[in-house]
């Protein structure tokens, strides 16, 4: 199938290593001081820290994290996931919506999103009549993304940093987008990867959570 052409969106607030069963402000500085441990500090203060301007992702390998890292061109963050279109819901024929994306985000060296490969390997329905071979719907995805990412130049696994950002593609929201989790009004305090659904929050150190 061709590339999905992606649509620039402004932020809005709008889960897949794949699971094949599931049917901007920086924080104030300390100005004059060492900035304080997280152990030191209140829990209200650690729960309460905003997205900030640049958000940490730490690389896990063989875990949903495993394919993000730096290449000569700046940061990647790559994934094969499953998702809906905006608006779909859960009745009749849900299986022909559900699509499989090999996806490849690219920023530059200071996080900043630059483009998106965002590739359609085929939908639930298509891998429930073909589920094993070569030519299944997640054996299409996994080999698109190799191919992505054998395309990026000096490619190095590892760590990233990057800005949050939203793009639309066949009718799918990507994109890191910055929520609000906790209740009451306030700043948003976490940062949701989409289509994804694995999101990041205090104390910003990369790790994130289901």
């Amino acid at each position: 199938m061709a590339n999905q052409l992606v649509e620039l969106l402004d932020p809005l607030t709008y889960r897949s290593k794949y699971p094949f069963d599931d049917p901007v402000q920086l924080p104030l500085p300390y100005v004059g001081q060492s900035q304080p441990s997280e152990a030191s500090m209140p829990t209200s203060m650690v729960l309460a820290m905003a997205v900030p301007e640049i958000v940490p992702i730490a690389h896990e390998p063989e875990y949903r994290t495993e394919t993000i890292g730096r290449y000569e061109g700046g940061q990647f963050l790559a994934s094969v996931t499953y998702a809906f279109p905006n608006g779909v819901s859960l009745g009749d024929g849900w299986e022909e919506h559900k699509r499989l994306y090999a996806v490849l985000h690219r920023f530059d060296s200071e996080g900043r999103h630059i483009d998106s490969d965002i590739w359609c390997a085929g939908t639930w329905a298509e891998q429930q009549r073909h589920p094993y071979g070569n030519d299944s719907v997640p054996a299409r995805a996994e080999s698109r993304l190799a191919e992505m990412l054998d395309g990026l130049p000096q490619l190095e696994y590892g760590d990233i940093a990057i800005r949050p950002f939203q793009l639309a593609a066949d009718g799918v929201i990507f994109g890191l987008i910055p929520e609000r989790h906790e209740e009451g009004e306030g700043e948003d305090d976490w940062a949701e990867l989409y289509p994804d659904r694995f999101g990041f929050s205090a104390p910003w150190d990369g790790q994130y959570d289901t």
